[in-house]
């Protein structure tokens, strides 16, 4: 049930996840009281939201983290110790922890981080998300239910029968909650750039970096925007980006890799579909797991064992992992 987390206007005035899922809304009493299957497909839903949020913020983190342009760690950057230990928990989470682990709180930490040193996020409307989730008490509830009255009980299981349908209304409402307060998120794009390349011409003095992208247009998974964009500044490629407008930002537009990676971009076949993963749990000593976007039992493993064939390069992401550790200094 999950979908692409590129290029979609994930909420519309027609529907509240256009592009992922149906109107929360459109489904009735009668349709509830078969709800199991759709506590889950309502928690995927939440789940996405808050991986996407807690990528977003990571990302973001890192970015501040560095001085501009020098590509290391600010001196003077401060990390309190509770929130160092949050961080340490997302990095270093395992399978069985990964299922429990609170993405919301995970992006209260890091907006405090950035509080603490006069940093805005880059997505400046998450501010108003924290914002929300410390002083009002409707925004507060829906995050809390999601989490614990939904999510937690679907892990342990011990949703009764009777309960179903009523909790299938509550979570609808709930999660409308949340994301009304995240519908800034179609005003941008999530772009994957496949490689860059560089245009120089004699009757120009400045280069110009052509960026292979890929971005999903619509709700049928299938149409996608490949179109080339030159740009003045390069960015990162294998990599996936959160913009208004790539052609039109003008600046270093920040990447979610490695909490966020287009799995098809290193692919040496050329698949112009992204395949969008999320960044999961930790296996064994350097080993990354990445979930689906799209399915969400289905993961993929980066290690010394994964297949050459059919991926280049991966260990990019191995690297880009260690080198934020070592930036955060845990």
């Amino acid at each position: 049930m999950r979908a692409c987390l590129m290029g979609f206007k994930i909420w519309s005035s027609t529907s509240s996840f256009s592009g992922f899922y149906p109107d929360p809304g459109s489904f009735s009493p009668e349709a509830c009281a078969h709800g199991r299957l759709r506590l889950r497909e309502l928690n995927e839903v939440y789940l996405t939201i808050a991986q996407l949020l807690a990528a977003i913020a990571m990302a973001n983190l890192w970015g501040e983290i560095l001085e501009m342009g020098a590509f290391q760690p600010k001196s003077n950057f401060i990390i309190r110790p509770e929130y160092k230990k949050d961080l340490r928990e997302y990095l270093y989470l395992n399978e069985e922890s990964a299922r429990h682990f609170d993405y919301i709180w995970l992006l209260s930490t890091v907006h405090r981080i950035l509080e603490d040193n006069n940093a805005m996020p880059f997505l400046q409307e998450i501010s108003s998300i924290t914002g929300l989730l410390r002083t009002d008490k409707t925004t507060y509830g829906a995050y809390r239910f999601l989490e614990q009255e939904l999510r937690q009980r679907l892990l342990r299981q011990d949703i009764l029968a009777g309960e179903v349908a009523a909790l299938c209304q509550d979570a609808e409402k709930q999660l409308g909650v949340l994301l009304k307060t995240c519908g800034f998120l179609s005003a941008y794009e999530f772009i994957s750039v496949k490689g860059i390349s560089v245009r120089k011409r004699r009757c120009n003095s400045e280069p110009a970096f052509i960026h292979e992208k890929a971005v999903l247009r619509g709700r049928d998974l299938t149409t996608v925007d490949k179109k080339s964009i030159s740009r003045r500044e390069f960015t990162d490629d294998r990599s996936i980006l959160v913009t208004r407008s790539l052609a039109g930002e003008a600046g270093h537009i920040p990447s979610l890799a490695p909490f966020l990676v287009d799995l098809n971009a290193f692919s040496p076949k050329g698949h112009a579909l992204p395949r969008l993963f999320v960044f999961h749990h930790r296996a064994g000593q350097d080993g990354l797991v990445y979930q689906d976007t799209q399915v969400m039992d289905e993961y993929f493993t980066i290690d010394s064992q994964y297949s050459r064939l059919e991926f280049q390069e991966l260990e990019l992401l191995q690297d880009l992992m260690r080198a934020f550790e070592q930036d955060l200094k845990l």
